[in-house]
């Protein structure tokens, strides 16, 4: 994959992604209507997203970014329902 800079004068090479085995069921057809658990892992269990106080999350600007996109799925799916998240 090549990209080109905003000058052109530099071309930047990309290097490609490895591939990943896929670790979803096999015969499953995740579009089917269902409840399905989405598990975010970060490296070094970091937390990344905020802090807790008090027993409350406190988002930092990233958990705000996860956020307003966790809530925004139904915009992109129209049949996507969003719970709440822990």
């Amino acid at each position: 994959m090549t990209e080109h800079s905003a000058n052109d004068s530099q071309l930047v090479v990309a290097a490609p992604l490895p591939r990943r085995k896929s670790i979803r069921m096999k015969g499953w057809d995740f579009t089917s209507p269902g409840w399905y658990f989405l598990t975010i892992c970060t490296k070094g269990m970091k937390s990344v997203f905020g802090t807790i106080v008090k027993g409350r999350m406190i988002l930092n600007d990233a958990g705000r970014t996860a956020d307003l996109f966790w809530r925004g799925i139904p915009t992109h799916f129209p049949r996507a329902v969003v719970d709440e998240y822990i």
